[in-house]
């Protein structure tokens, strides 16, 4: 990946693999995270304290585009 790539997660599960992707963050191999898990245990976690990461509640497929029927 580039150094101005983000990582995007958008699968329902808990993120296993924190801390490798807090290492690509911290040395510079991505440039922000966001993540559409939404746990207690991720919010306390040193990821929720990094400035580019996004968190949401797995909102993700919720845009009008994907509810237009």
């Amino acid at each position: 990946m580039k150094p101005a790539a983000f990582f995007v997660n958008t699968v329902q599960k808990e993120l296993k693999e924190k801390g490798g992707l807090i290492e690509a963050f911290k040395k510079g191999k991505i440039s922000g995270v966001a993540l559409d898990t939404f746990t207690d245990k991720l919010l306390n976690s040193p990821i929720a304290e990094i400035d580019k990461v996004i968190i949401t509640p797995h909102i993700g497929v919720h845009t009008l585009k994907a509810n237009i029927k």
